[in-house]
C-alpha cells in the first residue's frame, strides 16, 4: 500500500497538535495571589495575599498574612526574573495569642521565594516563626491567582 502526501500531512499536524496547545506564551506576573477567608466557626480571618505590581522602578508586592485578624501589609521591592519571584520582607512585631506566654513575638527578616503560574503563586516563606521559641521557621506558599476588582468608571 502507497502512503502519499494527503496522509502524512494530516498525520503530521496532528501529532504536533497537542505540543502546540500546551506551549504557553510568558506567564503573567503581576496580580492578586490569594488564600484569605472567614472561618465562620472559630470566626477568624486566615491567609496569605500577595499582591505584585509592575511600576516605573521595577516590581512592587503588597504582602499580608492573617491569623485570626489581618495583619499589617508591608509593601516592598520584588525581583522577578521569568517566572521566578523573590523579595525581602522588614522584621516586625506581631501580637500573637499565646496563652501564659509572651503576647508580642518579634520577626526576623523574612524572605520569599516563588514560581508564578497561569494560575498560581507556590514557593516558600522563611524567617516566620510558629511560636516564640522557634527562630527559623518556613512553610510553604500554595495561592492561588485571584481576579482583581476593576474600578468602576
Amino acid at each position: 500500500m502507497f502512503v502519499g502526501a494527503r496522509e502524512i500531512v494530516p498525520a503530521a499536524l496532528l501529532a504536533v497538535l497537542p505540543a502546540v496547545a500546551l506551549t504557553q506564551g510568558p506567564v503573567r506576573v503581576t496580580g492578586r495571589f490569594s488564600d484569605i477567608h472567614y472561618v465562620e466557626r472559630a470566626g477568624d480571618i486566615v491567609g496569605m495575599e500577595i499582591i505584585i505590581s509592575k511600576t516605573d522602578s521595577g516590581y512592587r508586592v503588597r504582602f499580608q498574612i492573617a491569623e485570626g485578624v489581618p495583619g499589617g501589609v508591608d509593601t516592598v521591592s520584588a525581583t522577578v526574573q521569568g517566572d521566578s519571584l523573590f523579595f525581602e520582607l522588614p522584621p516586625d512585631t506581631v501580637r500573637r495569642y499565646n496563652p501564659g506566654g509572651p503576647p508580642f513575638i518579634r520577626l526576623q527578616q523574612r524572605t520569599v521565594r516563588g514560581r508564578i503560574t497561569a494560575t498560581r503563586l507556590q514557593g516558600r516563606l522563611t524567617g516566620y516563626p510558629v511560636a516564640p521559641d522557634v527562630a527559623g521557621y518556613s512553610t510553604d506558599i500554595d495561592l492561588p491567582r485571584r481576579a482583581t476588582p476593576r474600578k468602576s468608571p
